[in-house]
């Protein structure tokens, strides 16, 4: 509790905000959180990261995609399905 604590306070407390380490890590992670899915290019503020639950990166698992998809009858069934190969997970090059 006390490393969720320390974080909440360095993003929203009394520090400086012209501090340059501050500013590039909170960059990096700001843009790693885009570029996995969890957030959209317009929410791109330290605000909201103190706002995340665990929820929004489990929805981002391909079981729960492909539960919500319907292609599944249960998030059991969708991992065996993966776990068989009858879905896969294909990258596009971007």
């Amino acid at each position: 509790m006390t490393a969720v604590r320390d974080s909440i306070e360095y993003w929203s407390g009394p520090q400086q905000m012209d501090d340059p380490r501050r500013l590039f890590e909170g960059n990096a992670l700001l843009r790693r959180l885009v570029r996995i899915g969890v957030f959209v290019e317009d929410r791109m503020k330290p605000d909201y990261v103190l706002g995340l639950r665990t929820e929004d990166y489990l929805e981002r698992r391909l079981q729960s995609q492909v539960f919500k998809l319907g292609l599944a009858k249960s998030i059991h069934h969708a991992r065996v399905l993966i776990r068989q190969k009858d879905i896969r997970y294909v990258e596009l090059s971007r």
